[in-house]
């Protein structure tokens, strides 16, 4: 069994940055890069070429509050996830932020990005400016107790396996902006976000495209979302039964009115109401 390629553990990381390392053909069982920790004060993972690798630039951190991580400029492609990060807290209100820019993660075996902290809070995230494709399940997944503060913006997400972007939470998704993302041919759901709570939180989908996916924005949960100015076409499946399909599916739909959506009298339901 070969062993991770570059390894950072420890209580707590200092000022660290991993930058321009080339790493190929390491398997299955280990990792390009990974950063194990339970403090980070100041960590950048740039500019770094990863294939062949389980994840290709993993970090996880345990207990305590994690901020100051940028990953930034890096392709990982032919691995089996491109970015997985993974917090186990100790508290409910511990926080997680990220900042990921400009990176490839394609053609991996799995997840192309996949952030899991079920006990903490995913805040400050900013996603912008990546290229998330061909990857053999979901193209992100961010999943945490509460998602808040966080923007979604300018990333290109294209025929993954499964969903195009998934956001998870078990209580509240708040002040949480989905912008300008081109989000095409996923075997899911295009723009995907599944609250648990109905009565709280703020959702903003504005000025995406969203093509000939399985789905194209799918809500649950969240009130107070706001759909605006998005272009939604030839996604195969509604509510109901198939319709044809991306090259033949139904007439083009471009919502450029301001659309807000809101739980209807039937539970479980939601009704799109319309303004000029």
């Amino acid at each position: 069994m070969r062993g991770t390629a570059v390894a950072v553990r420890g209580e707590r990381v200092g000022s660290v940055v991993l930058d321009g390392n080339d790493i190929s053909a390491l398997g299955e069982e280990a990792d390009g890069l990974r950063v194990a920790t339970q403090e980070v004060e100041s960590l950048e993972i740039r500019e770094n070429n990863v294939s062949g690798a389980d994840a290709g630039i993993a970090f996880v951190a345990s207990n305590r509050n994690v901020g100051g991580v940028t990953v930034a400029s890096n392709t990982v492609a032919r691995s089996t996830t491109g970015l997985r990060v993974r917090h186990d807290a100790r508290y409910f209100d511990q926080d997680v932020s990220l900042t990921v820019l400009n990176n490839t993660f394609a053609n991996n075996a799995r997840r192309g990005v996949s952030v899991v902290a079920e006990d903490a809070r995913l805040a400050g995230f900013e996603v912008r400016g990546n290229r998330i494709t061909a990857n053999g399940e979901a193209g992100m997944v961010l999943e945490g107790h509460r998602v808040e503060e966080s923007r979604i913006a300018d990333n290109r997400l294209a025929e993954n396996r499964g969903d195009g972007l998934a956001i998870w939470t078990d209580t509240v998704m708040h002040n949480v902006s989905v912008a300008a993302n081109r989000v095409l041919d996923n075997a899911g759901v295009g723009l995907r976000f599944d609250s648990q709570l109905t009565h709280a939180g703020r959702l903003s989908v504005t000025e995406n495209v969203v093509a000939a996916n399985a789905y194209g924005v799918r809500v649950s949960g969240s009130l107070g979302a706001r759909i605006l100015d998005n272009t939604v076409v030839h996604n195969t499946y509604g509510d109901g039964p198939p319709v044809g399909s991306p090259a033949t599916g139904p007439e083009p739909e471009s919502w450029s009115k301001r659309v807000t959506l809101a739980q209807s009298s039937r539970p479980g339901a939601w009704t799109r109401d319309s303004q000029s």
